[in-house]
């Protein structure tokens, strides 16, 4: 007989965001759906009632199920907004052959489905109002930078929407620094290198220029983008430390190694010591690997303090009310 399993906190967080796109594709099809069949919204207690009665099969099984309705539900959609851009864009050449040089490039609805795959929910979310934003009446009104890029209204307001929100997110990370004084140098080179702000530059733009531009863009408006960033930080953490502390760095290694790479990011910023460019310090290999493991250690042990002190606040107040 299959052992029946219990729902883990990450399998917790999966089903939660999987039942949430799940809910929000039925409302989505009740709007743009004939048929008046459609399946009911699931709730993560039952769910959890059900995979907890079943196996390890069960439950990928109902996972497997819910992204196939989802993803179903995704390529109707995206067939139905290709077909009606690629329409218009089609009528605009014919109708006003004055501005057909400025119009898009048609769409292939397998090349939206792959770059749909490779993102998150809120990705194809930003992609449909991309495509949204040329059907409404005026976005396919030229725009020409004066420098060969002629592109449409439509597109320069995308570009200029996502570019804003880059540059927001960006000087989130700048308020969050605490510069110590002795490595201003070191956040200063950061702010000015990896988190440097975009110019929005279309006046006097090429047409390749304005390209590769929007092509940056678009990578960095991924919200996945921030995690690949986080995978990349982690991967050179570690080699860091193998170049330049060797034998004396392995517990360190070892350490880092184990550790989620958005949980380094995120205390990027708290300690000098945290920071990748201190294990090319001055200080001698094992004075540099044992400062770091150390200060490691102490932010786990005061973020297990604050979990603890929270369920004790979170039972107090059961008990006694606020």
């Amino acid at each position: 007989m299959p052992k029946k399993i219990k729902m883990t906190e990450t399998m917790n967080k999966e089903m939660v965001e999987l039942l949430k796109n799940y809910n929000h594709r039925i409302n989505v099809d009740k709007k743009t759906q004939s048929t008046s069949k459609q399946p009911t919204m699931l709730r993560m207690k039952s769910i959890t009632q059900k995979i907890e009665l079943g196996s390890k099969s069960d439950y990928n099984k109902i996972k497997k199920d819910i992204k196939t309705f989802i993803n179903n539900g995704n390529n109707r959609e995206i067939n139905t907004l290709v077909k009606e851009y690629n329409k218009k864009i089609s009528k605009v050449k014919r109708t006003n052959p004055k501005i057909a040089e400025y119009q898009p490039q048609k769409l292939k609805s397998k090349d939206i489905k792959a770059k749909v795959n490779k993102g998150t929910t809120k990705d194809f979310n930003e992609l449909k109002k991309d495509l949204k934003s040329y059907l409404k009446v005026g976005g396919e009104s030229p725009m020409d930078s004066g420098g060969g890029a002629k592109i449409t209204k439509s597109q320069y307001h995308s570009a200029k929407i996502k570019i804003n929100r880059i540059n927001k997110a960006k000087k989130a990370i700048y308020d969050k620094a605490i510069i110590d004084a002795e490595y201003k140098g070191v956040v200063r080179d950061t702010k000015e290198n990896a988190l440097r702000v975009k110019k929005f530059n279309f006046k006097g733009n090429s047409q390749r220029g304005w390209d590769m531009l929007v092509e940056t863009i678009e990578m960095q408006a991924r919200e996945n983008f921030s995690s690949d960033k986080q995978i990349g930080y982690k991967v050179n953490y570690l080699h860091s430390i193998q170049k330049n502390l060797g034998h004396e760095g392995h517990e360190l290694y070892a350490f880092i190694k184990n550790q989620n790479p958005k949980f380094l990011t995120d205390h990027y910023y708290d300690d000098p010591i945290l920071q990748i460019q201190f294990t090319s310090d001055r200080l001698p290999a094992k004075e540099i690997a044992e400062l770091s493991l150390d200060k490691w250690k102490k932010v786990i042990g005061a973020m297990k303090e604050e979990e603890e002190q929270k369920i004790i606040d979170k039972e107090m107040q059961a008990q006694f009310g606020e």
